[in-house]
């Protein structure tokens, strides 16, 4: 299993797109038509950096935890394809297009929500489903496993058609599995 950093940086990762459109937006706000050369490109190209560190960290991580983590047999009673949750990502992701309306946005405020977000993220046993896996052709499932109580976040590069299909998954966190057939 997985320990808290890498939570950290799973947690991190799926919101890199969004430093990413932050980096945009700086650059659209701060240029001019007059002089378009004219910006400031440091905060952009550190946004830009951070999510670039932080997607490639998340893709070593995760292709280590596929290939190195104990295998276990589990039986489920009922799932869910929970691909449709991931529609709040992509509205984060445009959320910051909102403050070219909104002038007088307290960053420092929006920082603190930030940090307590991640840190209850990181700290909880809570999985959202991670939109980058996504982008590469994961699928999201919620399987109620027989004999526990609570439902588990299931990772699966196939799409599932029955409940028959997930025999080997590992455990990446608390409650999130890899399908590995």
């Amino acid at each position: 299993m997985a320990n808290r950093f890498q939570k950290l940086i799973f947690s991190l990762s799926a919101e890199a797109p969004v430093l990413i459109i932050l980096a945009i937006l700086w650059m659209i706000e701060k240029s001019t038509w007059k002089n378009p050369m004219k910006i400031q490109w440091k905060i952009p190209v550190l946004l830009f950096a951070i999510a670039v560190i932080l997607l490639i960290a998340f893709n070593r991580f995760f292709m280590k935890a596929i290939t190195s983590l104990s295998v276990m047999e589990v039986s489920g009673s009922d799932y869910e394809c929970i691909d449709g949750r991931l529609v709040a990502y992509v509205v984060t992701y445009m959320l910051p297009f909102a403050s070219l309306a909104l002038g007088d946005v307290t960053w420092v405020v929006l920082g603190i929500i930030i940090l307590l977000l991640m840190l209850i993220l990181v700290f909880s046993d809570y999985v959202a489903p991670h939109p980058i896996l996504f982008f590469q052709g994961f699928h999201f499932y919620e399987l109620k496993i027989d004999g526990l109580a609570s439902n588990y976040l299931v990772v699966s590069k196939k799409q599932i058609r029955n409940i028959k299909e997930i025999k080997k998954v590992s455990r990446v966190f608390e409650f999130l599995l890899i399908r590995l057939e």
